[in-house]
């Protein structure tokens, strides 16, 4: 997801194969946790890199994609603690904050060419995690 161009010549691989491309949902995530204090800049990047600019670039390859299609979609996928915030998580709740805001930007911009732009954001999940462990996904 970091490198525009095997994200572009991944989607071009998926519209040849199958003709047509509908609906994209941008889920890549890093949901390590660190306190401030130990979170490394290389982390920080990294986190930003993966969710932004992963959705970035996979949003833009899909556009042409998604614009022939009759009603094409792109659904990021979002989380609670983009509004309320985390204990050790600064680096994913400014990624999933920043999610957020393309998303309302591309849904401006996408609207005029049929294609509808949502964030989704899961509720609480009953889910055991390892602290300072990646979860992935």
């Amino acid at each position: 997801m970091t490198d525009a161009q095997s994200v572009r010549s991944m989607l071009e691989r998926i519209g040849t194969h199958f003709g047509r491309l509908d609906v994209l949902v941008n889920n890549a995530a890093i949901r390590r946790e660190a306190p401030l204090g130990e979170l490394a800049s290389e982390e920080w990047r990294n986190t930003l890199v993966v969710v932004l600019d992963g959705a970035f670039h996979s949003s833009q390859a899909a556009l042409p994609f998604l614009q022939r299609a009759e009603n094409g979609a792109i659904v990021n996928i979002g989380g609670m603690t983009a509004h309320t915030g985390a204990r050790d998580r600064v680096h994913v709740v400014t990624t999933k904050a920043g999610s957020a805001g393309m998303t309302r930007a591309l849904a401006h911009d996408l609207a005029a060419h049929q294609v509808t732009v949502n964030w989704v954001s899961p509720g609480m999940i009953d889910t055991v995690r390892q602290r300072g462990t990646y979860l992935g996904g």
